[in-house]
């Protein structure tokens, strides 16, 4: 395994367990919002979490009060991180962190600010950038043999056509399906709640692994264990990876009801089918009448133009591309990895440095980004850039009369040239 970026380190320190050889944490780590709150400060200073292991005084400058005690614990876990890091290393787990550019763009487009600040990981991590099919339901259906069967064939069908099983990896439907699809050489990604450590050792999967056709994923240490919480978590990163979800069989409460329910009501990051033809649990016509799409599948036939239709019954607006290999972001996790149009004709330069080639892709995406004002904070979260580079640019923008600073609270707003709308 690679070794980990200073920033991944740093945020490991900060927020993770580390949970080697223990049940509980010697020194509680910080909570999401404590650390958003950290990351932002670090941010208004032009500073990265690699900063906080680097410079001593930065700390007192950002953080005020008990909090300093506590956060001085946290970033002096070297050794027990070290631990960690080779029993991970040993089972093939790898962490990325937001300041990584492996990190899902999926993540930062659609969770923003409440995305995880780390990931572990184990297998191919460009599976994290192929939107596929969420299938979810109840673990129940190993009681039905019809509803076995049903999430088999939906899996087998994902590999037929070229689609990525996107699943929880728990007993039921996520799992079937999931394995339903790898054993016909399909792809898949597993978003774990708990036990990764074991389950990436499990023989289940040993050969998708090996293979490049799978990615097990978690939010939460390795070596962590049932948590009603982290499970309820899990569900927002499941729907955030897809481009379509599938309910095969849900009850009118638990996990996979919640977690529809919230996309439905809250989120929307995909649209919402749930299976109505094979044994439809109480819970998926309860879920029609909050927005879901009932989708009766076929499996004579190919299964995305299926759920594309479905996903579209009384659906006004325009829907997401169906399946797209790979997403194209209006700017990825990091610098250099952004996939852009070429800058319109009208935007001439007449330099080719590597600066001015940067300037020249980054400028057109940054401006359709503006149409609405938003702070250097929010072009960040947005992008995955440095804050004091997005500060640098904007400067730049400004003085070309691309976009226009306002005040109290800073902000900046497009201004109306011959960039083409791209973002």
């Amino acid at each position: 395994m690679k070794a980990v970026s200073p920033n991944t380190e740093a945020i490991l320190l900060l927020t993770a367990p580390l949970l080697v050889g223990q049940k509980t944490e010697s020194v509680k780590p910080l909570a999401p919002k404590e650390y958003r709150e950290l990351a932002n400060a670090l941010m208004e200073v032009g500073r990265e979490p690699a900063d906080l292991l680097q410079d001593s005084a930065l700390l007192g400058q950002i953080v005020q009060g008990v909090a300093v005690g506590r956060v001085e614990q946290l970033l002096n876990r070297g050794l027990q991180l070290s631990q960690a890091l080779d029993m991970w290393s040993q089972r093939g787990i790898q962490v990325v962190s937001r300041a990584d550019r492996q990190y899902p763009r999926m993540f930062k487009m659609r969770l923003k600010d409440k995305a995880p600040p780390l990931i572990y990981c184990c297998g191919n991590l460009d599976l994290f950038n192929r939107r596929g099919l969420a299938v979810v339901g109840s673990r129940k259906v190993d009681d039905h043999f019809e509803l076995v069967d049903y999430a088999d064939k939906v899996g087998v069908a994902c590999a037929t056509e070229n689609i990525t099983v996107v699943s929880g990896g728990a007993k039921g439907a996520d799992k079937i399906s999931m394995l339903g699809g790898l054993r016909k050489g399909g792809t898949a990604v597993g978003v774990l709640s708990c036990r990764m450590k074991s389950d990436v050792v499990s023989k289940d999967y040993k050969p998708a692994l090996r293979d490049n056709r799978l990615l097990l994923c978690s939010a939460v240490d390795p070596s962590a264990g049932w948590n009603t919480g982290h499970a309820m978590q899990r569900n927002k990163y499941i729907y955030a990876l897809a481009d379509h979800a599938l309910v095969i069989a849900s009850e009118t409460r638990g996990g996979t009801w919640a977690g529809a329910l919230e996309q439905l009501d809250r989120f929307k990051f995909c649209p919402v089918l749930v299976n109505s033809s094979v044994l439809p649990a109480s819970g998926n016509k309860k879920l029609i009448k909050h927005g879901a799409k009932p989708l009766s599948l076929d499996f004579s036939k190919p299964i995305k133009p299926q759920l594309a239709d479905a996903s579209l019954l009384e659906t006004v607006g325009e829907q997401s591309e169906l399946f797209s290999l790979e997403y194209s972001a209006p700017a990825s996790a990091s610098g250099l990895e952004l996939q852009v149009k070429e800058a319109p004709a009208e935007v001439e330069y007449t330099t080719a440095t590597p600066e001015k080639r940067i300037e020249q892709a980054v400028f057109p995406i940054l401006h359709g980004l503006l149409k609405e004002p938003k702070t250097s904070v929010e072009l960040h979260q947005t992008t995955g850039q440095r804050k004091g580079q997005i500060d640098d640019w904007m400067k730049k923008m400004s003085e070309q009369g691309l976009v226009r600073k306002l005040d109290k609270p800073v902000r900046y707003v497009a201004i109306q040239t011959g960039f083409k709308e791209n973002a």
